[in-house]
């Protein structure tokens, strides 16, 4: 059994029990970047830094603002739906369930109610990371999703 301790700072340590297995260090790697927060020289401010599902840094060389905004209803059937092509320029998306009844969202091409995310009806999701498909389907009935992508010009 391993400790760490830094000068000056009473009980601060981390024990290690090896053989530690990756998903442990994945998981505790994940958690850490979720907590980091960076100075946003812009705004003048800290505020938290962002990272992807698989826990790597999303950083940008520049301030890059969404220049125009799409706006789409979209009625989700059984059956399911693809709501948003893949698309490399989206900043940000936005997605409003509107209808009555459950929304199967999931980020791909294939429909499935399991794994997805579930969006219940007067309940809004908003990703600024993702720029991949989305498809949406119901358990039961049909819904309505009010559907918002933000995007801008790659030069």
């Amino acid at each position: 059994m391993s400790e760490f301790k830094r000068d000056g700072f009473e009980n601060l340590g981390e024990v290690i029990h090896p053989p530690l297995e990756i998903e442990q260090v994945d998981k505790g790697l994940k958690q850490t970047l979720a907590r980091l927060w960076g100075w946003n020289y812009l705004k003048g401010r800290f505020q938290k830094l962002i990272c992807d599902v698989d826990g790597r840094l999303m950083v940008s060389s520049d301030a890059t603002k969404a220049d125009a905004a799409n706006q789409s209803v979209v009625i989700v059937p059984v059956g399911g739906i693809g709501v948003l092509a893949a698309n490399p320029q989206r900043r940000q998306v936005i997605i409003q369930n509107v209808g009555a009844a459950d929304a199967h969202i999931v980020f791909g091409n294939a429909a499935a109610l399991s794994p997805a995310m579930v969006l219940k009806p007067n309940v809004a999701f908003t990703d600024d990371i993702y720029v991949g498909a989305i498809v949406a389907m119901t358990s039961a009935g049909v819904t309505n999703l009010e559907v918002t992508e933000m995007t801008t010009t790659i030069d």
